[in-house]
């Protein structure tokens, strides 16, 4: 399996099914795509291939191969279909016995082999193509074609018994089946490339890709939202694949990729649409469990410090501060909107209404305040220490309270400097510092922009 997501979130009574046929747009250039398939080739070790078969067909036996080959080449064509050339640089092919019966005798000869030499490479061409089969990207190889064999040299065999004719013309009836052998290495290495595709579409391959949203500490029943390729794309030197967005249950029409995706295929990029985003947050944030919990981290030191009398009056007094619980209950998710500023850089917004923190204490409630409505926005830029960093672009917040008394004014300022002191901080600690790992091929985020409703994060393979 590829790209195939399941985000589980708790499902909302009377829930409307959701299908967005664009909601992730992934873009690898034929370059990046090479550069993933030289880190694979070498982490795997698949410059060389050998093995052993004890029997090879019905009287020959004890097997062996070994092959060196060239760094590959993938070059991409229409319709999802793609050719990947390599040259086998080096080869030994050993038999170890070849038994035929001849004039009601059985003849037996040993160690016959194939070898070519570096001076005379062959050249292999693997035809495949890409595929979405079971709501899943798969790679299928077709066929794969050798030129210039003739640089197999046949090597007679060591020894020879029991044979009724002279060595010369058994070489000469044995040979054949030899090069039988050879003729059919294309078989040989298109299984091995099957193999290896099955490799990299198992779930614990290469390409497989699993997120979830674990459900198991929310109440109620749970909804699935499924990411999974729809679409695919190769006539602009570049994998394309277009991911729709489905719940409860994936759908199977067919998705086209936006026009604008063309303009831009000459660059990696990962595209997000405004509305995936907003349905997985909603998804995610149906119900959420609000009971209250001992305060922890910088709130847990802020309650037990008297600072916290400035920012709620009506905590003066109280006997059982040390049993103070708090609980947070989302009434709605917060919603994101993507766009722009006035020099175009992409901006991404969070707005937050109806949020509600309630404060217990001595198993009580005692008051609570609310974010009646918050709007913070950043933009996004590619930090030279590596990974995100953001700058504020709005950072206003309103509050109000019930129960015992609160400074709403200081409260909204001290969120407002929480929340600037986040961002601030990702200027020395980028998020994704590391970039995006793809197998063994790194990505680094480079440029963000907004196309319609998709933010676009333009990515470099390292």
């Amino acid at each position: 399996m590829i790209v195939a997501m399941v985000v589980i979130g708790p499902a909302l009574a009377g829930g409307q099914p959701y299908h967005e046929p664009n909601a992730v747009i992934i873009n690898i250039t034929e370059d990046d795509l090479n550069r993933m398939l030289r880190d694979l080739f070498h982490a795997n070790g698949v410059s060389t291939i050998e093995g052993t078969k004890e029997q090879l067909s019905r009287g020959v036996s004890d097997f062996r191969y070994r092959a060196d080959f060239s760094e590959p080449v993938l070059t991409l064509g229409d319709g999802g279909r793609a050719r990947l050339d390599l040259e086998i640089l080096q080869a030994e092919l050993t038999i170890g016995s070849i038994e035929r019966k001849l004039l009601k005798r059985r003849m037996r000869c040993e160690n016959a082999g194939v070898t070519l030499d570096r001076k005379r490479p062959v050249d292999v061409t693997l035809d495949l193509h890409f595929a979405i089969e079971q709501d899943d990207l798969q790679i299928v190889p077709e066929v794969v074609r050798l030129a210039g064999t003739k640089g197999f040299r046949l090597h007679k065999p060591e020894r020879c018994n029991n044979n009724p004719l002279p060595e010369f013309l058994m070489w000469w009836i044995g040979k054949g089946r030899l090069r039988n052998k050879v003729d059919k290495l294309d078989d040989v290495l298109l299984k091995k490339a099957k193999d290896g595709a099955a490799s990299l579409n198992e779930d614990d391959g290469f390409l497989a890709r699993h997120w979830r949203f674990d459900p198991g500490d929310l109440p109620g029943d749970h909804e699935s939202v499924h990411l999974y390729p729809q679409s695919i794309d190769t006539s602009h030197h570049s994998l394309l694949i277009g991911l729709a967005c489905s719940s409860p249950d994936p759908a199977s029409s067919t998705g086209i990729v936006p026009e604008w995706v063309a303009a831009r295929a000459a660059r990696s990029f990962l595209g997000l649409s405004e509305s995936f985003l907003n349905h997985a947050l909603a998804t995610a944030f149906r119900e959420l469990d609000g009971k209250p919990r001992e305060p922890s981290g910088g709130l847990r030191r802020l309650f037990r410090s008297d600072a916290v009398f400035a920012l709620i009056p009506g905590l003066r007094g109280l006997d059982y501060r040390d049993a103070l619980r708090l609980g947070f209950t989302f009434h709605g998710p917060p919603v994101i909107d993507f766009t722009s500023t006035d020099d175009d850089r992409a901006v991404i917004g969070i707005r937050l209404t109806d949020v509600e923190m309630t404060f217990w204490g001595a198993d009580r409630w005692i008051g609570s305040v609310a974010v009646d409505a918050a709007t913070v926005s950043v933009a996004p830029y590619f930090n030279r220490l590596g990974g995100i960093s953001f700058d504020i672009v709005e950072n206003d917040w309103r509050l109000s309270s019930r129960g015992i008394e609160f400074d709403e004014e200081l409260l909204a300022a001290t969120f407002q400097e929480m929340f600037f002191g986040e961002v601030f901080e990702t200027r020395f600690e980028p998020v994704a510092e590391d970039g995006f790992a793809v197998g063994e091929t790194r990505f680094d985020p480079r440029y963000f922009s907004l196309v319609g409703k998709h933010l676009v994060i333009g990515l470099t393979g390292l």
